[in-house]
C-alpha cells in the first residue's frame, strides 16, 4: 500500500510531514488556480527540501482547467474558501495514483471546524471507499485526537523542528504581498494565534477579523477560544474579550 501525503504548506501539513516524512511515498500538491497558490506551491516545495533534498513533490495542477470553473464553487465573500475541498483532492489523488493500494493522509485536528476535516469525515470516507473502490484505500490524520495547539507541541518535543521553524517553514495566507504572509486575512490571523502559544509575536493589521473574532469565542473550541483571547488581549483588545 503506498502512502500519500495530500499536502500543503499549512502548519497542518507540515506537522504531519515531520512525522512521516521518512515513509511517505508521495507528497502531492494540487494547484487549483487559486492566486495564493503561486506562492503556496513555491513554499511547499522548499519545505520538502528542508527535510531532504531527495524528496520531490508531486504536483497536480489538471484539477481545473480554467480558473472559473472553480470560482463558481466559492462561497465566501474573498472567493478562497472551497466546500468539501479534502474529498476533491482524495478523489484527485485517487485519479492520478489509482494503479495502487493508497493510504492517503490529510491535515486534521479534533478543533477544526470545516465539515471534510473531521473524524466523522474520515470514518464515512474509508466506509465509502471500502464499499465502492476496486483497490484498497485507507484515509486517515495523524492528529484526529489532538488540538491544533497540542498537535503543535507535541511535534516540536518528537520532532526535528522547532517554533521558529513553525514560523518561518509555514505558509498561511489568501493574499500574500510579494510572496510573504499579509498578517490581514484568516489564514494569518489562525496562524499568529498558535505562534503566539509558542511564543512568537506577529502583528494583525485587519480590525474588522479581528471584532469577529473577539465577538465569537464561544463559538470556539475549548483550547481554540483560550489561544485566541490571549492573542486578542496581547492585541491590546481586552475591552473586546472581558465580557466574554
Amino acid at each position: 500500500m503506498k502512502k500519500i501525503l495530500l499536502f500543503s504548506a499549512g502548519i497542518d501539513s507540515v506537522c504531519t510531514l515531520a512525522n512521516i516524512y521518512d515513509d511517505a511515498d508521495y507528497f502531492v500538491y494540487v494547484h487549483m488556480g487559486l492566486p495564493y497558490q503561486v506562492t503556496e506551491l513555491k513554499k511547499a516545495e522548499k519545505i520538502l527540501l528542508h527535510f531532504s533534498e531527495k524528496f520531490k513533490l508531486n504536483l497536480i495542477d489538471k484539477f481545473f482547467p480554467i480558473y472559473h470553473d472553480l470560482y463558481d464553487f466559492l462561497e465566501d465573500a474573498d472567493k478562497v474558501f472551497i466546500p468539501y475541498r479534502n474529498l476533491l483532492l482524495i478523489l484527485t489523488a485517487l485519479k492520478y495514483f489509482h494503479n495502487d493500494d493508497l493510504s492517503i493522509l490529510i491535515g486534521n485536528t479534533i478543533d477544526d471546524r470545516v465539515h471534510d476535516n473531521s473524524k466523522i469525515f474520515i470514518d464515512q470516507s474509508n466506509k465509502f471507499f471500502k464499499a465502492t473502490y476496486d483497490k484498497r484505500v485507507s484515509v486517515g490524520s495523524l492528529f484526529s485526537n489532538y488540538s491544533k495547539i497540542s498537535m503543535v507541541r507535541e511535534t516540536i518535543k518528537t520532532t526535528k523542528i522547532d517554533e521558529n521553524d513553525v514560523e518561518k517553514l509555514t505558509f498561511s495566507c489568501f493574499n500574500p504581498i510579494q510572496n510573504k504572509e499579509c498578517l490581514s486575512c484568516n489564514a494569518c490571523f489562525r496562524k499568529n494565534v498558535i505562534l503566539y502559544e509558542l511564543g512568537i509575536f506577529r502583528p494583525f493589521y485587519n480590525s474588522e477579523i479581528l471584532q469577529y473574532y473577539a465577538g465569537n469565542l464561544n463559538e470556539l473550541s475549548y483550547d481554540r477560544k483560550k489561544t485566541t483571547k490571549k492573542y486578542l488581549e496581547r492585541l491590546s483588545l481586552k475591552s473586546l474579550t472581558r465580557s466574554i
